[in-house]
């Protein structure tokens, strides 16, 4: 039988006008959790949800600096409401993911451009 994934999960209020964003440990928001985690197992999910969420931002494609191997990757829940990373722990490093949010009614996407992979000969 395995073990089950590590699962560490934050809530999340944004404040446009502050350029602020708060971790909390609880939906409420009533427990301040730290910004910093310490990652010690593989394919460990760090989940990201937005609450007390008034200006209706959505998240998208964070920023991430430092994961030179590549042992982060992300996902957006469809609503943009949470943000899920999944950190291989392959490789002992310091990544920074800053989290971008964007309202909800104001993402533009280009029709193009459009890409072919061809191989040649």
């Amino acid at each position: 039988m395995s073990s089950p994934t590590p699962l560490i999960q934050f809530y999340v209020s944004a404040s446009p006008e502050k350029h602020t964003y708060t971790f909390y440990t609880d939906i409420e928001g009533t427990t301040l959790a730290e910004s910093t985690i310490v990652v010690t197992e593989p394919n460990t999910v760090i989940s990201y949800t937005l609450i007390k969420n008034e200006q209706q931002l959505g998240f998208v494609g964070p920023i991430i600096s430092g994961d030179a191997d590549n042992d982060l990757t992300f996902s957006i829940s469809n609503d943009r409401q949470t943000i899920i990373f999944v950190d291989s722990d392959h490789s002992k490093e310091d990544i920074c993911m800053k989290l971008v949010t964007a309202p909800l009614n104001c993402i533009f996407v280009s029709p193009d451009p459009q890409m072919i992979n061809r191989r040649p000969g």
